[in-house]
This record gives structure tokens, C-alpha cells and sequence, in this order.
């Protein structure tokens, strides 16, 4: 079974992302046409004390959105949820989505890009639309 260090080691080979802290991992995704955006995966634990991930896809400055617009839009993305993300003493707004790696096989660990791409391109998306900044910010850009 996959486990967080078995994930954020995959994600440091495998997508150049950088350990921001040892449950939190910067990921850069890269769309054809898009400007990279930043995404977080850090390790989460639920009641019953069994190992999940969070991924939160930086959509921009939190003020640079019309929230309830916002909302609106992300009714037709597949993947995640809004969420508010402070770095640094800014807020973000993000695309979060939550997934159980408890049960995870080591064989099947490719089954999370699933959806940490699907939550990353609801942050593109939103930046299209929107018009925020390119890269959604993150420890690099402020």
C-alpha cells in the first residue's frame, strides 16, 4: 500500500516538485497553452487514523475573484471544491479535492494523477475565466 512518503517521493522524481515541509509538497503542472500552476499535496490523516492527501490547485489572490461568480463556475468542474488557503500572509483561493491513499496499491499509485490533474485544470480553468495571474502564486511568487 502507498503511504505519504512513498507519494511525496513519487512527486519529487517524477514531477520535479519541491518538499515545502514533510507533510507538504509544491507540485508545478503544466498545461498545453497554460501557464504553469501551482499545486499543493500534503499528507492528511481522517478520524480513523488512516492516510489521505489533500491537493489544493492555487487559482489566485482571493480578492482578485467575484466569489459568488466563482462558485457559480465551478459547478461545471469535475474535480474539487473552493477552498481558502493562506501563504505567507496572502490569501489564496484554491481548488481542493481530498483523496484516501490508505488503500491505495503501491502498483496503482499512478491512480492519483487522476486527481491532481482534474484539480489543477479547475484552477486553470478559473484563471481563464477569470483572468488571474498566471501560476496561481504560491512560496515562489510572492
Amino acid at each position: 500500500m502507498v503511504d505519504w512518503n512513498d507519494l511525496s517521493s513519487y512527486l519529487v522524481s517524477d514531477f520535479s516538485a519541491i518538499e515545502r515541509s514533510p507533510r507538504l509538497v509544491e507540485v508545478p503542472i503544466n498545461f498545453d497553452g497554460a501557464p504553469p500552476i501551482t499545486t499543493y499535496v500534503s499528507s492528511a490523516i481522517d478520524g480513523n487514523d488512516r492516510q489521505w492527501v489533500s491537493i489544493d490547485a492555487l487559482a489566485g489572490p482571493l480578492q482578485s475573484f467575484d466569489l459568488g461568480s466563482v462558485v457559480r463556475a465551478v459547478g461545471d468542474i469535475v474535480c474539487g471544491g473552493l477552498a481558502h488557503m493562506p501563504i505567507q500572509g496572502a490569501d489564496y483561493l484554491v481548488i481542493r479535492h481530498g483523496m484516501p491513499i490508505y488503500d491505495l496499491p503501491g502498483d496503482r499509485i499512478n491512480d492519483f494523477l487522476i486527481p491532481l490533474f482534474a484539480a489543477s485544470h479547475g484552477a486553470v480553468q478559473l484563471q481563464q475565466r477569470f483572468g488571474t495571474p498566471s501560476g496561481g502564486g504560491g512560496f515562489n511568487q510572492l
